[in-house]
């Protein structure tokens, strides 16, 4: 089980067990099962989660559920103590306890597979902002000698 902490500093269990797979299927119609897989045509499960945030939260949500419930909070409540920083914080914490239940239960190699594909991720994002960074420099000196030819 990992954890995560909210904006509030309240702390969130993230429990990947037989009954959370259960909810996330039956609320966001994704089977963590297949989580490298298309499925019905859509991207893999680990690629949704890495790339787009509402369904991410649908499923940190799936997941966190039981406790909000105990702490009297609606999906609402639950999402307005999430910032960037703990929401990032509490996908980090699901796709870490995804690894684990894999790995615990005898899927070693999608595991070992998430974590490749998820460095791969991170290396590209990483290229991204360099890339981004590189062009906007660029720009910005293109500007800076326009400005000095016109002075």
């Amino acid at each position: 089980m990992k954890t995560f902490v909210d904006k509030s500093k309240g702390i969130w269990p993230i429990d990947i067990n037989v009954s959370a797979v259960r909810r996330i299927k039956k609320k966001t119609g994704h089977d963590v099962l297949r989580l490298i897989e298309s499925v019905d045509g859509r991207a893999p499960l680990l690629q949704i989660l890495l790339m787009d945030p509402m369904e991410a939260a649908g499923v940190l949500w799936s997941v966190c559920e039981p406790t909000a419930k105990e702490r009297q909070l609606d999906e609402d409540a639950f999402g307005e103590l999430l910032d960037g920083a703990t929401f990032a914080a509490g996908k980090d914490a699901l796709i870490d306890d995804l690894v684990t239940f894999f790995t615990e239960s005898g899927r070693k190699e999608l595991a070992n597979a998430v974590g490749k594909i998820r460095e791969e991720f991170k290396t590209g994002l990483e290229q991204v902002a360099l890339d981004v960074e590189a062009a906007g420099n660029s720009a910005v000196a293109g500007l800076e000698a326009k400005t000095a030819e016109a002075v």
